[in-house]
């Protein structure tokens, strides 16, 4: 389970794109974690903070 601080790669990448180039994905970092949302008793949500690729991020892609 990703704790706070954790790196995470976006699996998802836009149609037509190069999966290997870092700058097609985008970068989550866990803020925060929410245990027993609302309805979801077995359920963590992860509260992420979102940014673009770049090259630096070459070794995830």
């Amino acid at each position: 389970m990703p704790a706070i601080g954790d790196t995470i790669l976006d699996p998802g990448v836009i149609a037509g794109q190069d999966r290997n180039d870092p700058q097609n994905r985008s970068i989550w970092t866990v803020v925060g974690r929410v245990f027993n949302p609302r309805d979801r008793e077995d359920t963590v949500a992860l509260i992420v903070e979102s940014r673009d690729g770049n090259l630096a991020d070459e070794a995830f892609a």
